[in-house]
Parts: structure tokens; sequence; C-alpha cells
């Protein structure tokens, strides 16, 4: 899998707000469709297909997303644990 764009170091807080940012979006536009039933002039059944389209989005986003960032958390982690055992080592023998 390729590595998400701009993520060449992991823990970004940038890449993690947003993604929270996106699932903002998302879930303002399913309340938004959700709040305009109430308005006659709209087709109830219409409107719950597009809710349906911002929830399958959502989910679609959310899973390619998050696995892009697991491949990359997981290096990292790799590369975090052969530090420490490194440094471990280094210790041990008194260094």
């Amino acid at each position: 899998m390729s590595r998400p764009y701009g993520s060449e170091q992991t823990g970004d807080p940038e890449l993690y707000r947003h993604l929270y940012e996106m699932n903002a979006g998302y879930e303002q536009v399913i309340a938004s469709l959700s709040a305009l039933h109430r308005n006659p002039a709209f087709d109830r059944k219409h409107l719950v297909m597009l809710s349906d389209l911002a929830r399958e989005a959502r989910a679609s986003s959310n899973a390619y997303l998050t696995e892009a960032l697991q491949t990359v958390e997981l290096a990292e982690a790799g590369r975090c644990f052969k530090r420490r055992v490194r440094r471990e080592r280094r210790e041990e023998r008194g260094h």
C-alpha cells in the first residue's frame, strides 16, 4: 500500500486533525439532510438516499485512510522498537 501523501512523519497531528474534520463534515451533511426531512419541499426517500450515500462515502473514506495510517504507524512502531532495543543493549553494556 502506498503511503498517504505528506505522512513521512507518523503521529503528525495534522493528519489526525484532517481525518477528524472530514468525519465532522460527513456528520454535518447527515445531520443537515435529516433536518431537511421536516420540510415538505423535499422528498423524504431522496433525502434518505442522499444520507445513505454520505454514510457510504464516510465509511469508504475512513476504511482507506485508517488502513494507510495503520501502515505508517506500524512502520514507526518498528523503528521505535529497534531504537529502544539498541539503547537498552548499550545501557546493559554500561555505555
